[in-house]
């Protein structure tokens, strides 16, 4: 049997769009806690990037939010949220800000990657004149005060949108805060893959500085913007934070309701999008993180579970081969868990409302199937096969409980889940939240290497019609390549030609197809004696007959062949260039 991402449908209310304005911590006649709030939708010099249009209401929201609560805000919107603006107005600050009071810094607008990690000021050129994360980080520790929080709502990373299928399966109302100039350079090759490996931590912009980092998503997300239940349109991340702060929460109880408030916005949508927060300030009270660490509040439900961040790659760590953010549908994978520390290992994944067990499988019980030593556990095991075969955002969570008791609690709630709420109440309380690691990936409809397919619907509808010796022999090679791929060979031996192809039948297609391609299925010396390869396709299979290829090699083979059979519907690898 393959390892296959077992999916079940769980339900989440939409909750109404209200925001929490009364960000209320207790404000003295004495001091004036300052903050500086930034809002860029307009990038003069980078028309390509003028794509946002949330972002000035996001800074005008979150400025009321922070007046209400004590602070004097200095606002900068679009044509005065230049790089020297910004900088400027952190020089004033320096003077203004005392020591005994708090800081806050808000950013909506672009970031980006390439050609490095940056926010983008609205005269960001095409390869410069930003902001780093060094830059960020001096600037406001250059301000004196007694604690500093840094609310960024837009991404460093991107690649999240691999394919028509994995842009929304509900219709694409979002849009990304990342500006990647190179994500647009090849229709028929998709966006380029990034590395997704631990990244599910704030760590590398905190510095271990005292800063307290709260970003949008992870890095190798996209943080997204949209219209809101209102009509406004906002930030995802920021229209969260303001629905979620209240009078007297830590940062714990602040960040759990905004992950849940997300996961109900994404639901079905086909997106991923996980905001992390600096952990050593979980228990710190809301731009308040002067103030002693506290307890996390205790997790309640299993959604509390999976909205629980503690990430500590010296505890915990995952590895994803290939590493990288885009995966091709049917895409062989491995997966090294790596435990440091003795626990109980549990792992969930969810792809847009689908929530699911990963590890361990089944009815499995913590004392049996989830123990782990310090070591290396990989998936897959034995002849089995990981691979993906849900187009979309997929998001795996690995959590080590240090006791036996809280891990069977979760897996007692998940394995009782079906068609009920992510919110399945647990049986008692976790007081104590596990080690955390994370990636989430862009399942798309390209081939394996990353070609896109000039038509996937029509390729579909000849391969299934079955009609000529060329779709009868993509078949029966895919009905090899899915031995053991249970709900694959049952798709296939059900398909029905007459009708268009729905997103399932998308999937499985895809799936089939890019396993076929990765066994070499399409292309084996048989074929070749019973004449069913394409003869212009001869000097290229006499080398092969002479020396097999093997890994890309013989990818690059299977998708000429697929070509040659097919030229109507799939480019030839040479599109690259095009």
């Amino acid at each position: 049997m393959g390892i296959l991402l077992r999916k079940r449908q769980l339900k989440a209310p939409l909750r109404s769009f209200v925001f929490a304005l009364s960000l209320l911590s207790i404000v003295t006649l004495a001091t004036s806690d300052q903050a500086l709030v930034i809002g860029i939708e307009a990038y003069k010099p980078l028309k390509a990037a003028s794509t946002l249009k949330g972002c000035a209401n996001d800074a005008n929201s979150i400025a009321q939010a922070l007046t209400k609560d004590g602070f004097k805000v200095t606002v900068l919107v679009n044509d005065k949220a230049t790089k020297r603006g910004i900088l400027g107005a952190f020089d004033q600050l320096k003077r203004k800000c005392k020591p005994t009071e708090r800081f806050v810094f808000y950013y909506a607008g672009h970031g980006r990657s390439d050609p490095r990690y940056a926010l983008m000021p609205s005269d960001a050129t095409l390869d410069g004149n930003d902001i780093s994360p060094k830059e960020l980080n001096d600037a406001i520790l250059a301000v004196p005060a007694k604690s500093r929080t840094v609310l960024l709502d837009s991404c460093f990373s991107g690649g999240m949108a691999a394919g028509e299928m994995s842009r929304g399966l509900l219709g694409d109302e979002f849009t990304s805060r990342n500006f990647d100039p190179i994500s647009a350079r090849s229709v028929k090759f998709g966006v380029p893959a990034k590395p997704t490996n631990q990244k599910d931590t704030t760590n590398a912009l905190a510095a271990n500085t005292g800063i307290c980092y709260y970003t949008a998503a992870l890095s190798s997300e996209e943080a997204l913007e949209a219209p809101m239940p209102d009509g406004t349109r906002h930030g995802l991340f920021t229209y969260a934070l303001l629905q979620n702060l209240k009078d007297g929460d830590s940062w714990g109880d602040v960040h759990s309701g905004v992950k849940k408030t997300m996961g109900d916005r994404l639901q079905s949508s086909g997106r991923t999008q996980n905001p992390m927060i600096s952990t050593q300030f979980i228990g710190s009270g809301v731009f308040d993180t002067a103030k002693p660490d506290s307890k996390p509040p205790p997790t309640k439900t299993l959604l509390d579970v999976w909205n629980a961040d503690n990430p500590d790659a010296t505890k915990l760590a995952l590895k994803l081969t290939p590493n990288q953010d885009v995966i091709e549908a049917g895409r062989q994978l491995t997966l090294a868990v790596q435990v440091n520390r003795p626990g109980f290992l549990v792992i969930f994944g969810q792809v847009g409302g689908h929530f699911y067990q990963f590890y361990p499988l089944g009815n499995s019980t913590a004392a049996a199937d989830a123990a782990v030593q310090p070591g290396t556990v990989t998936f897959p095991t034995k002849s089995d096969r990981l691979f993906f075969d849900d187009f979309g955002a997929d998001h795996l969570k690995a959590m080590l409980f240090s006791t036996q008791d809280s891990a069977q609690v979760v897996l007692d709630a998940m394995q009782g889940a079906d068609n009920q709420p992510k919110a399945l109440a647990l049986k008692q309380q976790i007081e104590f939240p596990p080690y955390t690691s994370q990636f989430s990936v862009a399942v798309g409809d390209s081939l394996i290497g990353g070609l896109r397919l000039k038509n996937l619907e029509g390729l579909y509808k000849k391969v299934a019609a079955e009609k000529d010796g060329a779709s009868k022999f993509l078949v029966a090679r895919m009905q090899r390549a899915g031995r053991g791929y249970d709900p694959g060979l049952a798709w296939l031996a059900g398909i029905s030609p007459s009708q268009p192809p729905s997103l399932t039948d998308k999937q499985f297609f895809m799936t089939l197809l890019n396993l076929a391609i990765q066994d070499g299925l399409l292309y084996y010396k048989g074929a070749m004696k019973l004449g069913q390869l394409p003869s212009k396709l001869g000097k290229d299979l006499d080398l092969a007959a002479d020396n097999p290829p093997t890994g890309e090699k013989l990818w690059a083979l299977n998708r000429a062949i697929l070509a040659a059979l097919y030229p109507k519907e799939v480019n030839a690898d040479d599109a690259r260039s095009n």
